[in-house]
């Protein structure tokens, strides 16, 4: 079932200071930009599934008076001399998105591709808000990834960027976090609970227990790699980098940390 709808109210748009840079990145850059608002059928409790050819992901609790939106930016960057190019690509970038029920869960799936002859030039950046995150699949690369106050555990695949999964409730699921050139933050409230398998292959990792009982006395240790229980989990979490760090936060407002980067 495809999906279409008003824009979204919820969502919040880009400041003068965004939109003066697009203009100058499209007349003398070669770039190019469509955004694309959508109002999501959901309610409750959503699975989310990211299946993205390229770009940032972002998956985040909408806010109390808001609706379930997705925002996407499709983008070319041919370079200079080549914005009629890019701005001709963009018919190339497709987005599908839909809705599953099965019994009380919903999951809202996305999926993006392109048909490009020169699709290295191209991605797309999608923000979805819902009112509860249930387990969230991503597949993506060349952008970051963030998930928030999702419910049920994350499966992210991702590279050349960051990946930063944070959340208030009490995780008791197993979790997957594979990426390639980037860093990954595992951040979860003192109620969370797990077992930690981590691997950071030239990079290191870094834990800030602050609550919760914390289990890490396991002889294989070391910079860049790590085995430890939270508060007597039995869940994995497997969490692995290439090119990158890992830090684990355990502690009051996970959520809550300075800006993402972009």
């Amino acid at each position: 079932m495809l999906l279409s709808a008003p824009a979204c109210t919820a969502q919040s748009r880009p400041g003068l200071g965004n939109g003066l840079g697009r203009v100058w990145n499209q007349t003398f850059q070669g770039h190019a930009y469509q955004d694309e608002d959508i109002e999501i059928p959901v309610h409750g409790l959503t699975d989310i599934e990211v299946d993205n050819f390229a770009g940032h992901v972002r998956v985040l609790r909408c806010r109390t008076s808001g609706k379930p939106t997705m925002h996407i930016t499709r983008r070319a960057t041919h370079g200079i001399g080549r914005g009629d190019t890019a701005s001709d690509s963009m018919s190339k970038i497709s987005v599908d998105y839909f809705v599953e029920t099965d019994g009380d869960r919903q999951r809202f799936i996305v999926r993006s591709k392109t048909d490009h002859l020169e699709p290295w030039f191209q991605a797309v950046d999608i923000d979805v808000r819902v009112e509860r995150i249930g387990v969230v699949v991503v597949r993506s690369k060349d952008g970051h990834v963030e998930v928030v106050d999702f419910e049920d555990g994350v499966d992210i695949e991702s590279s050349n960027g960051d990946v930063r999964a944070s959340t208030r409730s009490a995780l008791k699921q197993p979790s997957t976090i594979l990426n390639q050139d980037g860093s990954i933050a595992w951040r979860v409230g003192p109620y969370a609970s797990g077992l930690f398998d981590a691997e950071a292959v030239h990079g290191t990792i870094r834990t800030n227990v602050l609550r919760g009982k914390w289990s890490s006395a396991r002889s294989g240790n070391d910079l860049d790699s790590l085995h430890a229980q939270l508060n007597g989990g039995t869940a994995r979490i497997v969490l692995r980098t290439v090119d990158g760090d890992i830090s684990v936060y355990v502690g009051d407002h996970p959520t809550e940390y300075g800006t993402f980067v972009r």
